[in-house]
């Protein structure tokens, strides 16, 4: 599967005038992640889990699935089809083989997340203080071709306000009463 580049401002190719030298390899990258995850035994077509599967499965902890493979080889007769060990062992494996896989790629987004942020503080650190002098420049006589550049930046770095309190809701905490 290979992925399209959506946003209209990045061009994905080195031979178009305004392209961004880093998506031919992004967009690789994410292919090549894409092709990796889709090679793990059973991680590609999965069926939707309802919620209660989901709870069922993150409730049960691998522990209780060892002694549950353990209490199947010990009591072969006991338990019928639920006593598979050969299924519970298989399960245990799997889950045991691609948690390690799973911490390591947590640990990779983690990375990229710090990069990702790295780059932008750079960026912030050239495009405030450029949004200041602009600004002061924008005010002066000659700035008048600035000035609808400023005030979209002024909107952009706006913060935007928090959604208003319900009513009924108090403002501030309450105080604690004290005895005197």
């Amino acid at each position: 599967m290979t992925v399209k580049n959506t946003n209209p401002l990045l061009a994905a190719s080195a031979d178009e005038p305004n392209s961004n030298p880093y998506n031919v390899d992004a967009l690789d990258r994410v292919n090549r992640l894409r092709a990796m995850i889709a090679d793990i035994p059973g991680a590609s077509d999965l069926p939707r889990l309802r919620t209660s599967e989901i709870r069922l499965a993150n409730g049960t902890s691998a522990e209780a699935l060892e002694q549950a493979a353990v209490m199947a080889v010990n009591a072969p007769g006991v338990g019928g089809e639920l006593a598979n060990a050969p299924a519970l062992r298989d399960a245990l494996n799997y889950i045991f083989a691609y948690q390690q896989f799973r911490e390591e790629m947590a640990a990779a987004l983690r990375q990229i997340d710090l990069a990702l942020v790295h780059r932008k503080l750079v960026a912030a650190k050239l495009a405030r203080p450029l949004y200041q002098v602009m600004k002061a420049y924008a005010a002066s006589e000659v700035g008048d071709a600035l000035k609808p550049y400023v005030k979209q930046m002024q909107r952009t770095l706006a913060r935007r306000r928090r959604k208003a309190l319900p009513t009924g809701a108090p403002s501030e905490p309450e105080e604690a009463v004290t005895k005197k």
